[in-house]
């Protein structure tokens, strides 16, 4: 019973150790990070919409970035022509950019939205060369 009781702590001890490290970890900072892919708007909406299983082979959780032109600025995004929705990171990159502006960004890719029939990319920076 002795044996039991120390391994049920051993077990717990673990556990503990890694719950700990797994809450401590630091976040993604996918800014720092170099983007998996560099493409225009309409690549990877086109890729979204011929094959959506294949696209989120390549894209899904990746950090890309993509050109294209803002066709609407919101509260917190944008909307790159054709239809890519954008949140940004930083709402003051929003102040300097126009419906119309041609830019690049640099972000996550969090997939296809079927309903609206857009690609979602969040945690975007402007980058500079769009």
């Amino acid at each position: 019973m002795k044996k039991v009781g120390i391994a049920i702590l051993v077990l717990v001890i673990i556990g503990g150790a890694i719950g700990f490290y797994l809450y401590n970890k630091p976040h993604r900072d996918y800014q720092e990070e170099e983007p998996a892919y560099t493409l225009n708007a309409n690549e990877l909406a086109i890729s979204y919409a011929e094959d959506q299983t294949q696209a989120n082979a390549l894209y899904l959780d990746q950090v890309v970035v993509v050109e294209g032109v803002i066709i609407e600025k919101q509260e917190k995004g944008l909307i790159i022509e054709p239809n890519i929705f954008v949140t940004v990171r930083d709402t003051s990159f929003l102040r300097k950019v126009q419906e119309g502006d041609e830019i690049g960004i640099k972000g996550r890719v969090l997939g296809y939205d079927e309903l609206l029939e857009e690609v979602k990319i969040d945690n975007a920076t402007g980058v500079s060369g769009g």
